[in-house]
């Protein structure tokens, strides 16, 4: 029999789903994964998977209508999520649903509602919360190290999209929720208003698709319509200016690093090839000394599972902390991911129409 603080698991998709949550859930004390299914696109099944003797069963609505599951983690393409974080809700079912939260705000809009009518916990894998550098550069800021903030810049850059062996997938399909502003950029608005306490309210945005056609499994040429490079201005509500510069298709590429600009002094997270826990580093300057470096919390996972596992493993200890009636104020909430995909409609909107944006639209419309 299961035990009261016992929580059931299903994951719905096995690429990150098998890869990353898979191991960092069954890391949990407390918790078990009884159900799996690959997404419908086209994932095979992982060896390990299969030979470690899990129930893979033949589809979502097989996983959700299980009696022996408490809740359910939708790792799937976004232009699926919303079919299936409704359907998982009304089954009773609490959900952790990848980001960014469905293809664009009427998706997001229909889960939050839906989410809204029950008592059920909801949360977003806006994973960036749970990096230690991140978090400790934000107790930095609330500690005042660097005085009220009026700047931040993020460059966030990378080559892995430049493989020319990479084939054509939802990713690069704007119509299916592909492109790297819900890649990327879902994540640094996230916490960009986490780490501020803010919110987005004004955006310029412009893109660019650098890699215009890739091939598909047949080996035919598709046009790329997702952007695989983006830079957006934002003005925050507490009146500081973000600067985001984003891709996955750059070359030359070396990371990713958060510059913090406060009136008393300034935060450089930096984190670099081969983008492990001991190539990110914090460094702090103020009035009180010159550049220097902070040690960092020691989270380290196995060297052969994913470098994504600890941030991963953070968001679920909160989500299964909610779920046994514990409730975390940095836990990502559906009204989150909602909030997110109003900037990225905002920054959509941006770069059609090449001028500024005001945020104006309310998470309850």
């Amino acid at each position: 029999m299961k035990g009261a603080s016992e929580v059931n698991i299903g994951i719905i998709g096995l690429g990150f789903g098998a890869k990353v949550q898979l191991p960092a859930l069954q890391s949990i004390e407390g918790v078990k994964v009884v159900a799996l299914c690959d997404s419908g696109s086209g994932e095979n099944i992982p060896r390990e998977v299969e030979a470690a003797g899990y129930k893979v069963c033949h589809g979502y609505k097989e996983v959700i209508a299980s009696e022996y599951v408490d809740a359910i983690s939708v790792v799937t393409p976004p232009h699926i999520q919303r079919e299936i974080v409704c359907e998982a809700m009304s089954l009773g079912k609490h959900v952790l649903c990848e980001k960014p939260f469905g293809r664009n705000v009427k998706d997001a809009k229909i889960m939050y509602h839906t989410a809204k009518q029950t008592s059920l916990v909801h949360a977003v894998d806006f994973e960036f919360r749970m990096e230690p550098g991140i978090r400790a550069l934000k107790n930095e800021l609330l500690k005042g190290t660097v005085g009220e903030v009026i700047r931040i810049d993020v460059s966030w850059l990378t080559g892995g999209g430049l493989d020319p062996l990479r084939k054509w997938s939802w990713q690069h399909d704007s119509n299916l929720g592909g492109g790297v502003l819900g890649g990327f950029g879902s994540h640094i608005i996230d916490y960009i208003q986490w780490i501020t306490d803010s919110t987005i309210e004004i955006v310029y945005g412009r893109s660019g698709i650098l890699v215009p056609f890739r091939r598909d499994a047949s080996g035919y040429s598709v046009k790329v319509t997702g952007e695989d490079s983006m830079d957006v201005i934002c003005e925050l509500s507490n009146g500081c200016i973000a600067n985001l510069r984003f891709s996955n298709c750059f070359p030359y590429s070396w990371g990713h690093c958060i510059e913090v600009y406060g009136k008393g002094g300034r935060i450089i997270l930096r984190h670099e090839r081969p983008f492990t826990p001991e190539t990110m580093v914090l460094q702090i300057e103020n009035a009180s000394c010159g550049l220097r470096s902070i040690n960092l919390p020691s989270e380290k996972a196995s060297p052969s599972l994913d470098s994504r596992f600890v941030a991963f493993k953070g968001i679920a200890e909160l989500f299964l902390a909610a779920i046994r009636g514990c409730p975390d104020q940095d836990l990502p909430t559906f009204e989150t991911g909602l909030s997110v995909q109003n900037v990225m409609d905002a920054v959509r909107r941006s770069v059609n129409s090449k001028s500024a944006v005001v945020i104006t639209e309310s998470i309850e419309a």
